[in-house]
């Protein structure tokens, strides 16, 4: 793939789109998935989809990946307006939506030496394999490389053909995985693969219902709520911007700690999660750290646990959802 400027620059541009699938709202008419949907994703960037119905987010990854068509507005993949061209399969889009790419009677070192191209100039067999080999580590899928597919759960084939997708042409990558949920160790491969296919210079687009996934791996996100969309800008400026929890508190009596906070300092509000306490500044005033710790100590409040939230996807999506509510 070329790493020129102009394949790099908006190589995905969506201009307010609207979803051709609807669903039934409360009030009983009948809405669309999303409506006037905008982004740009260039290569080298990873665009995260998410959405608070697992619908919308499926119905857009698909547009973006040519398999759904949409009512109106502009898709443009590359070179190709979709708006002409729904449904056709694009040589520069490697679509994986489902854990069934894969040949199931041959092992995962075997898939990869089938679906990629001997390099040029003659390479030995033997050579190459060792490179693939080299490529599945690097990805974090040692440990795989020598299992038949079929004994792989699917979250693991769809890791492998995530990987795949680094060792192909194809300069878009489209990760449809809505209706999975990774563990902690499967999410660090994610990281590492995505890693890779950005520096690369591949755009990948990556639907998911998981904001632990788009906060570890994204560069830009998307928020859709009630076919809305909420956000779409960098990870950075959403949790910049719309995350208002300031710190994280554990603590056995964490009831009573968040009622005593709650009453010190005007403004801020508390949530509690089990033992956790996450308290919200809502006052307009930022607090720091050292203050904030002074103020335990003065009013003889002593957590277990104590940190300073850094800025979180999850919070920020929580706190889009409420603005909208405020405002409606």
């Amino acid at each position: 793939m070329t790493g020129s400027n102009d394949v790099k620059k908006n190589i995905i541009t969506v201009s307010d789109l609207v979803a051709q699938e609807q669903f039934i709202a409360a009030d009983g008419t009948h809405v669309p998935f999303f409506s006037g949907v905008s982004f740009e994703a260039a290569g080298g960037e990873a665009f995260g989809i998410c959405a608070t119905d697992p619908k919308a987010a499926d119905a857009l990854c698909r547009i973006i990946g040519n398999t759904n068509p949409y009512f109106s507005g502009s898709c443009r993949i590359g070179p190709i307006g979709t708006m002409q061209k729904k449904r056709k399969i694009l040589p520069h889009v490697f679509n994986i939506d489902a854990p069934d790419m894969l040949i199931e009677q041959a092992s995962v070192l075997e898939n990869v030496m089938l679906v990629t191209l001997p390099g040029s100039g003659g390479v030995d067999a033997t050579d190459r394999e060792d490179a693939m080999l080299d490529v599945i580590i690097e990805c974090g899928l040692g440990y795989l490389a020598l299992c038949q597919v079929s004994s792989l759960s699917g979250n693991e084939k769809l890791l492998v053909e995530l990987m795949i997708s680094y060792l192909s042409k194809c300069m878009i990558v489209v990760f449809n995985v809505t209706d999975v949920t990774f563990s902690q160790k499967e999410v660090e491969t994610v990281v590492n693969i995505v890693s890779m296919l950005r520096k690369a210079d591949k755009c990948v687009v990556i639907s998911t219902m998981q904001p632990k996934v788009i906060g570890m791996v994204c560069d830009k996100t998307l928020y859709i709520h009630q076919g809305v969309q909420l956000f779409s800008g960098t990870v950075e400026e959403l949790c910049k911007n719309a995350d208002k929890v300031g710190f994280v508190l554990r603590a056995s009596d964490a009831e009573a700690v968040a009622k005593k906070l709650e009453s010190l300092v005007p403004g801020w509000e508390c949530d509690v999660d089990g033992q956790t306490v996450y308290v919200f500044n809502y006052s307009g005033n930022p607090t720091v750290a050292a203050d904030f710790y002074r103020l335990l100590s003065e009013n003889d409040i002593c957590p277990d646990m104590i940190k300073s939230n850094k800025g979180r996807v999850e919070n920020s999506y929580t706190e889009l959802l409420r603005n909208y509510a405020l405002h409606r």
